[in-house]
């Protein structure tokens, strides 16, 4: 976008009104509307990490109960109209119980996540800076029936967000400060396919999936948000080797994937009665990259791992996580 184009954007929006909202929503400018996304992602994190577990067939018929600490943080350049992007550091409490019978293998996580953000732009027309703070709770099933070395997955989630974006002139053309509430929700439905294949002690768990993400903005100060609906598609291969070591089982894992996006990341509604159209999320191709580590006794399993996401638009995120498990 050059800086003519961006100057008749920004000048023509300012001209109708003068303040941050009038300019684009809010929740979309200061990088909320991509925390919505990145919490979903950390649920979706520990359920895959669970049905990977089920499909090597790591454990016994029988329950168990356990609780996944993940923290990540979020970045984009040019995520926003392709001129402006957003930090966000997020983390996420998910504690889970699921059963296993068999091939059958179905459970349940209840989360509590929290994303702070920040975001500023400065050009010749328009100043200022955003700061956000979101809290969201949810719960999210799955289930995932084996089929000899192949596995069909399911899962279907709700988050509750609740928080509000402060942002402010650095100028003299906005407002000196506005704080506007903001609560919606995230609604996720995945399904999938994984294999696995064995060679001694490595074991191959490659893997195809859907999931739909949709995001449902309430109303609020005087606007009129854009609900969001897109897909993506990872596509790969989780690699892990097992061995024993003072009683403990022991395994080190690789996951690699590459994750094509597509469907609307595209903001449009209205704030005041005019409108706003704002891009947030690049529909294009990512790329992930994961390590971990398990250590497994009789009824105790302790984990942890990191995750590597890369997008379009200087997209980064990190994301890190402890778990704890007891089987029964």
């Amino acid at each position: 976008m050059s800086g003519k184009h961006i100057a008749a954007a920004f000048g023509a929006v300012g001209a109708a009104l003068a303040s941050f909202s009038a300019q684009a929503e809010s929740w979309v400018l200061s990088g909320a509307a991509a925390s919505f996304v990145d919490v979903s992602k950390l649920v979706r994190e520990s359920v895959d990490e669970r049905a990977v577990e089920h499909m090597r067939g790591t454990r016994e018929d029988g329950g168990s109960i356990w609780l996944d600490l993940k923290g990540a943080t979020s970045e984009s350049d040019t995520a926003v109209g392709g001129v402006m992007g957003w930090d966000n550091d997020i983390y996420a409490v998910n504690l889970g119980a699921d059963i296993k019978k068999g091939d059958t293998f179905f459970g349940v996580v209840y989360t509590y996540a929290n994303s702070d953000g920040d975001s500023s732009l400065h050009t010749p027309y328009s100043s200022y800076k955003a700061q956000t703070e979101t809290d969201f709770f949810g719960v999210t099933i799955f289930g995932e029936q084996k089929f000899g070395s192949v596995g069909i997955f399911g899962s279907l989630g709700w988050l509750h967000a609740r928080g509000d974006v402060k942002y402010a002139s650095a100028g003299g053309d906005l407002a000196a400060e506005i704080d506007d509430d903001m609560h919606g929700d995230v609604w996720t439905a995945d399904i999938g396919v994984r294999g696995t294949a064995s060679f001694g002690a490595l074991s191959l768990v490659p893997y195809a999936k859907a999931e739909l993400t949709y995001l449902a903005p309430d109303n609020y100060a005087f606007g009129e948000p854009d609900n969001l609906r897109f897909y993506q598609f990872p596509v790969g291969v989780n690699a892990a080797w097992t061995f024993e070591a003072a009683g403990w089982e022991l395994t080190p894992v690789v996951d690699l994937a590459v994750i094509p996006t597509a469907g609307d990341t595209k903001a449009e509604g209205k704030y005041a009665g005019e409108r706003y159209d704002e891009s947030f999320y690049s529909d294009g191709t990512y790329w992930r990259a994961a390590l971990g580590i398990s250590a497994r006794g009789e009824h105790g399993v302790f984990g942890l791992s990191y995750r590597y996401l890369d997008g379009a638009d200087g997209y980064k995120m990190h994301s890190f996580g402890a778990r704890a498990e007891y089987v029964f």
